[in-house]
Order: structure tokens, then sequence, then C-alpha cells
């Protein structure tokens, strides 16, 4: 068998593979990967050298899939917000229970028992059980935060006699106490250990 008879059945096999894997994931994102296969079947087909197909596939694939994101982005930005409903999550408290991939914008968390699809403020994959914060909304997307491990600033004094108490995370304010049972005052940089309910459970950061 000829070289470009060979390239060509490898190219129409990875378009179908493609094809048929985004069917089978959600986030529209293989289907362009397909279509830069089934550029790079042409070229095999008329027997393009191989580098140009390498270069075709490459190309197009990735063209696609970064002008897709793009206009993904611009249209759930633009797309209308219910403030009886995801709005109303803002300043709440979550848990992944479906990897948030950037990549391919696939994730969900769930927030009291509703599941909602999101998007990490920093760009950056969340994995499954990470408890996280709704810092805003994108359209019909939840975006939201990491919380163990961040640090933050205390803004009202963290008080367990009186129950009060709360930090700042991206420009929020949040309920919080303290992990030993200690006041905290104003100003003190603190770092999120935990969540209780609505709390967020912090300690002093150690210097």
């Amino acid at each position: 068998m000829k070289p470009h008879m060979i390239w060509l059945i490898i190219w129409v096999g990875g378009a179908v593979l493609f094809l048929v894997g985004e069917l089978l994931t959600e986030g529209f994102a293989l289907a362009w990967f397909g279509v830069g296969a089934a550029v790079a079947a042409v070229l095999a087909l008329i027997k393009a050298p191989l580098w140009l197909q390498l270069v075709a596939f490459g190309v197009v694939s990735g063209a696609l899939f970064l002008l897709s994101r793009t206009i993904f982005k611009r249209l759930t930005r633009k797309a209308p917000s219910s403030g009886v409903g995801s709005e109303r999550l803002i300043g709440r408290l979550g848990v992944v229970i479906e990897r948030i991939d950037p990549m391919t914008d696939n994730g969900k968390v769930r927030v009291y028992k509703e599941e909602w699809r999101a998007n990490s403020i920093d760009n950056k994959p969340i994995e499954v059980g990470i408890e996280v914060a709704v810092v805003d909304v994108e359209g019909v997307h939840l975006v939201i935060t990491q919380i163990i491990g961040q640090e933050v600033k205390v803004v009202e004094r963290i008080d367990p006699s009186a129950e009060k108490g709360k930090v700042i995370l991206h420009k929020r304010e949040w309920e919080a106490k303290s992990v030993d049972e200690k006041p905290i005052g104003v100003g003190v940089k603190v770092e999120i250990v935990d969540i209780d309910g609505v709390n967020l459970i912090v300690k002093p950061k150690e210097e």
C-alpha cells in the first residue's frame, strides 16, 4: 500500500474517533480535532506531503478550538442570569462533583442540593471533591475558587464568644471562625483550613 493511502486511512480513522468521542463527552472540544483530521485526510488523498498534512491538522484544530472557546465565553457572559437562580449563589460554598477543566469547559459543582456548570476564576483545573466558593456568575456558569489553603485577611474581628468575624476573599466578605476558638484581630492574615456550614475555618498565617 502506498504511503499516502496509509496516511489517508490514519486521518479518516482519527476523524471518526474524535467525532465519536465528541458524542460521548461534553464540552464540544474533540469535534474540532475531528475537523482537523478530515482536512489532513483530504490532503493525503491528493498526495500532499506529510509535513503539510501535520501542519494542516495542527493549525485547523487549534484555530477552531481557540475560536470556539472565545465565542462560547462571550456568549455565556452575555447570557441573562436570573437573580432568583444563579446569582443568589454568589457568596455560597459548594463542592466539585465533576472535574473543572478549563480546556474543555467541562465541570460541575454542587451548591446546597443543586448542580451547576462552573468555571474556575483562575482558569486552573479543580478536582472532584474539592470544596469551593462561588465568587461570580458568567451567564449560565458559576465562577468558583478553591478555598482550602487560600490566604485571606480578617476584615471584621473574629470573636468566638460573640460568634462574629469576617474575612475577605476575591473582593467579597465571608463569615469566618478561628480553628482554635481564639479571637483574631482585623488586618491579620489567615489561612483557610476547613469549612463549617457557611463559615470558613481559619488560622493565623505562620510567618
